[in-house]
């Protein structure tokens, strides 16, 4: 999902306050779906959200745009305490009910069903947050993952764009009368290109679902503190 794509669902959820302030908090902290209870009254007013998995604690700050935007949202719904995503009847949201409300928002954000569901907000978060920092340790402590090679997985970009990039390169030599490629030649790229693209992607997306549901298991350390603080960039909030 590109912040393009992001910003048309976010748009198109304009008549839905709960689920527009869902997007733009997952977007704009990368936390999981999984950790969206976190998000709570006293968080929004404290400016930051402490989450809790297999024993570790983790510190997300929250933006302060983020922060007036949830707490606005929680004086019109009369929350008086405690989390702030909450179902008409009071109860939390699942994973189901966010997936669902996603997914209804793309015929009109006009992006494919295939790439909208929570944790490709992540990815997001994770791809922008890297862009803007270059540090990889500081995004796998904001992450939450006990490896930096998980982290990793989320910056890969697709085969089709590692093609793009090794022949913008221009290391091969022009032959010395440029023809047209055969037919075959250029179904062969194609081919290539497609496949290479596939399985990158593939891989990405089921290494990090992976990852979610095996969180803790890697033995490959890191040395950054669970607890040490780490800032959650604004740029997806409007």
């Amino acid at each position: 999902m590109t912040r393009e794509e992001y910003f048309r669902l976010v748009n198109a959820a304009s008549g839905k306050p709960r689920l527009m302030l869902l997007l733009e908090t997952i977007c704009a902290t990368g936390i999981r779906v999984s950790e969206v209870k976190y998000i709570t009254l006293e968080a929004a007013r404290q400016g930051r959200a402490e989450i809790t998995l297999k024993g570790k604690v983790r510190t997300i700050l929250l933006p302060g745009k983020l922060c007036r935007k949830l707490l606005k949202y929680a004086r019109k719904q009369n929350i008086l305490s405690g989390e702030i995503f909450l179902t008409r009847g009071g109860r939390r949201l699942n994973r189901k009910n966010i997936w669902a409300e996603m997914k209804a928002l793309c015929p009109a954000a006009g992006v494919a069903a295939s790439k909208v569901f929570p944790h490709n907000l992540r990815h997001l978060f994770a791809k922008c947050f890297y862009d803007a920092c270059r540090d990889l340790v500081k995004l796998a402590d904001v992450l939450g993952h006990s490896s930096v090679e998980t982290t990793r997985i989320y910056l890969l970009s697709t085969g089709t764009q590692h093609v793009k990039l090794l022949e913008r390169l221009g290391l091969v030599g022009e032959t010395e009368t440029a023809q047209r490629p055969s037919a075959s030649v250029i179904e062969a790229e194609d081919s290539m290109r497609e496949v290479a693209g596939n399985v990158a992607q593939n891989n990405c997306i089921h290494y990090a679902d992976a990852h979610d549901a095996c969180y803790g298991k890697s033995d490959r350390k890191t040395g950054w503190a669970d607890r040490e603080t780490r800032a959650a960039p604004a740029a997806f909030l409007g």
